[in-house]
């Protein structure tokens, strides 16, 4: 139970900062929590899930290479790193990070909720 409310709360604040506009002030906090956390694999993915929602494609694959150098084979890193080199137009690239493995619930609601054309 714990893990799906962190799951729940974890997506909240990715979520609800793209749906007010404030992506900015999410950026930010997140910056803040991972300068004090910095080997946080979770943080690291959700930074780059933000600047990818900003747009800001260089960004977040940093950030999500940063959470595959901690975590190798995060299929959600994995996947979310794939989207941002296809939106940069780098689909051979897009392919090396592409997981086919069976995915979390979290990975699963992702990918659902996703959409790659809102800013």
């Amino acid at each position: 139970m714990r893990a799906a409310s962190q799951t729940a709360a974890g997506f909240s604040a990715v979520i609800m900062p793209r749906i007010l506009g404030r992506l900015d002030e999410a950026i930010a906090l997140q910056q803040y929590a991972l300068a004090r956390d910095p080997v946080n694999v979770t943080g690291h993915f959700r930074l780059g899930l933000i600047y990818q929602f900003a747009g800001r494609l260089d960004e977040a694959i940093a950030s999500i290479h940063t959470a595959l150098s901690l975590s190798p084979g995060r299929i959600s890193a994995c996947n979310l790193l794939a989207v941002c080199l296809l939106l940069k137009g780098e689909p051979e690239a897009a392919l090396l990070f592409i997981c086919l493995e069976t995915r979390s619930e979290s990975d699963a609601w992702l990918m659902e909720n996703f959409d790659p054309h809102v800013n």
